[in-house]
């Protein structure tokens, strides 16, 4: 009774949510993806006598930390099937490019019928889930067919913890679905214990972000990317990553500052959604700005400006930044993955918004690894000072990448505390 009654709730939000997805198809390009998998959980089956280990990644963040450990499941079980699913179309996406092996899904929604469906076509030896993807219905389907539940790199942002704890009767009972959680540390852990979940079945391991992330700049992919676009040795290169819009426009306006100043620097901006890119293009159309699109796959004999509309390079420029604004950050949006800019030791800034990376940034600020810029204004004196003087960069990355390897261990951990609940060898 109570799953049909989740199932209704859902069944008003799909409709109150349909018209906007059919909107965003017709009028905006937006392509509905994996829609049928996700209502009905049909899902086809590895080919295995083994059961596989079912991971799953929200979106791109989530599908990029689980690298380490689905790496490490294939080296120490190489005949046990994994599969992994996103619930996201840019994870999908990401996850296609990534994990090329593996079998790719959808998550399904929380219809009692299409999570019973995917549970009982797949049988999978356990669920291990990133970070939080906690649904009543599949909790209660996972936990009736005896299958342990899995939290890997748990984190409970203040937003988050404030709204479960509203409703704490029904997480409370959700969460003692949940076999594990490995905690990404003690505050999240303690908000796990507060909602419900058993101290017994809670471990603090860190942070798997830092243990799957590039830590060398020497990457052929960014090798060939500086090639194709003439970037040269000497160059200074400014990299501002999963920006929004808005500040898609905030670093333009920085950009034409220091060109005013005749400050020598290319611009690489890669927005966190490209789709979203079409104000920025026709601004620099406008301006009359030389610049290149990513998704063109054209040489370049040097345009000033690139713009990265494509999934999944990220990575690959951040290893060529000598100054890298980390977007998502200046708005409310909470902020994206500064680790990755902090490891090649680039000077990293982003916004006072990052309650997404809370204990990341206090690490970066406690060690002078990195600078909040608040407003337009701090952004251009930060990139200026950046780049003219090579000993405040040198200094900035080199203590960014300090705090990235002296944080890194999270893998060990998380394999050692789930090693009695996963029990794949049986």
């Amino acid at each position: 009774m109570v799953r049909w009654l989740f199932n209704i709730a859902y069944l008003v939000i799909l409709a109150f949510y349909l018209p906007i997805v059919l909107y965003r198809q017709w009028f905006r390009g937006h392509r509905m993806v994996g829609w049928r998998q996700k209502l009905t959980g049909d899902f086809s089956i590895p080919n295995s006598t083994l059961r596989p280990l079912w991971f799953h990644a929200v979106s791109v963040g989530e599908v990029n930390l689980l690298a380490p450990l689905i790496q490490r499941c294939q080296e120490r079980w190489p005949a046990r099937p994994i599969i992994l699913s996103t619930t996201t179309a840019t994870g999908y996406q990401v996850a296609v490019k990534r994990y090329p092996h593996l079998p790719l899904y959808f998550w399904p929604f929380d219809f009692s019928w299409a999570v019973h469906r995917a549970l009982k076509q797949l049988n999978p030896q356990a669920v291990i889930l990133a970070e939080l993807e906690l649904w009543p219905n599949f909790l209660a389907s996972a936990e009736q067919k005896q299958i342990p539940v899995i939290v890997v790199n748990g984190r409970l942002s203040d937003r988050s913890f404030k709204q479960y704890f509203r409703f704490r009767p029904l997480v409370r009972r959700m969460l003692k679905q949940v076999d594990l959680v490995c905690a990404q540390d003690a505050t999240y852990a303690e908000r796990f214990r507060q909602l419900g979940l058993p101290a017994e079945r809670i471990a603090i391991t860190g942070n798997l972000k830092f243990d799957g992330i590039n830590i060398t700049r020497d990457l052929l992919a960014t090798h060939l990317l500086m090639d194709q676009y003439s970037v040269k040795s000497d160059e200074l290169v400014w990299v501002a990553g999963s920006t929004q819009p808005d500040e898609d426009q905030l670093v333009l306006d920085v950009y034409q500052r220091l060109v005013g100043e005749k400050i020598a620097v290319r611009l690489v901006i890669a927005p966190r959604h490209p789709e979203k890119s079409l104000p920025l293009v026709a601004r620099l159309k406008n301006d009359a700005k030389t610049f290149v699109l990513r998704s063109e796959n054209s040489r370049s004999s040097g345009a000033a400006i690139i713009v990265v509309d494509v999934l999944g390079e990220l990575s690959a420029w951040w290893a060529r930044a000598d100054v890298a604004f980390v977007g998502g950050s200046i708005n409310p949006r909470g902020g994206q993955n500064m680790i990755e800019p902090a490891a090649v030791g680039a000077a990293v800034c982003f916004g006072p918004n990052t309650q997404n990376f809370r204990d990341t940034v206090a690490g970066l600020l406690r060690k002078h690894a990195a600078v909040v810029v608040a407003n337009q204004e701090q952004l251009y004196q930060f990139v200026k000072q950046m780049l003219l003087n090579a000993g405040d960069r040198q200094r900035l990355g080199n203590a960014a990448q300090e705090f990235v390897f002296v944080s890194q261990g999270a893998l060990e951990k998380t394999w050692q505390a789930w090693q009695s609940v996963l029990a794949p060898d049986r």
